[in-house]
């Protein structure tokens, strides 16, 4: 059996090792991942949404109207909320649902 290094995702992974050295490089790893994957995926503005949000639920998504109307939402939030609201995202966003470019995640 061939040993892995100390302070690698592999080591974390496979062996299962929860040194600081190995927890700090998922950590990193992971980070980096979601600053990625936030410059990939498309924004939508939030208002569509939360025009559809009944009032007692807006009480309580306040921080996220907030944190929300300058930047927009992701992709996947997006989609999300409007499920959850009981429409089809292009329902909601209409033609700007299918303009966004799409990243193949294969390639």
């Amino acid at each position: 059996m061939r040993i892995r290094n100390c302070g690698t995702k592999n080591k974390y992974d496979i062996d299962k090792c929860r040194c600081d050295l190995c927890t700090e490089a998922v950590r990193i790893y992971n980070q980096q991942r979601r600053e990625a994957r936030k410059e990939r995926e498309p924004y939508f503005p939030i208002e569509p949404i939360w025009d559809l949000m009944p009032a007692d639920m807006k009480k309580h998504h306040m921080k996220f109207y907030n944190a929300s109307k300058e930047t927009g939402v992701r992709l996947y939030l997006a989609d999300r909320w409007c499920i959850k609201l009981g429409h089809h995202p292009w329902t909601v966003y209409g033609d700007l649902w299918f303009e966004q470019e799409w990243e193949n995640p294969s390639e």
